[in-house]
C-alpha cells in the first residue's frame, strides 16, 4: 500500500469516526427527548422527575457536542537582559559552547 492511498485511509476513517460521534450522540440525546414525550402521548401523564432528568441529560449532551473555542496563551513574558541577565549569561557561556549551537535571537 502506498504512503498516499495510508494517508487517505487513515483521512476517511478520522472523517466517519468523527461524524458517527455526532450522530450517536445526537441519536442518545434524541432518545432521552422522546422518553417524556413518548410518555405524556401514549400514558396522558408525566413523571415530573424523570421528564427533568431526561430533559437535563439530552440538554448535557447536546452542550457537549458544541466545540469549543481553544485560545492560546503565552506560557511567560517574554525575558530581556535586564529582566533575567544572570540566567541568560551563565546558559549563554556554559551551554551554547557544549552542544555548538546559535545563540537566540529571542529568548522566551
Amino acid at each position: 500500500m502506498s504512503r498516499t492511498a495510508w494517508m487517505a485511509q487513515r483521512a476517511a476513517l478520522a472523517f466517519v469516526l468523527m461524524v458517527g460521534f455526532y450522530v450517536l450522540g445526537i441519536a442518545i440525546a434524541a432518545g432521552l427527548l422522546w422518553i417524556p414525550y413518548a410518555e405524556a402521548a401514549y400514558t396522558s401523564r408525566i413523571h415530573p422527575k424523570i421528564a427533568l432528568a431526561c430533559l437535563v441529560g439530552a440538554g448535557t449532551i447536546l452542550w457537549a457536542l458544541v466545540p469549543r473555542r481553544d485560545r492560546f496563551e503565552a506560557p511567560a513574558p517574554a525575558s530581556t537582559r535586564p529582566m533575567h541577565r544572570a540566567c541568560l549569561r551563565s546558559s549563554g557561556r556554559s551551554l551554547r559552547p557544549r552542544t555548538r549551537s546559535c545563540r537566540p535571537k529571542r529568548t522566551c
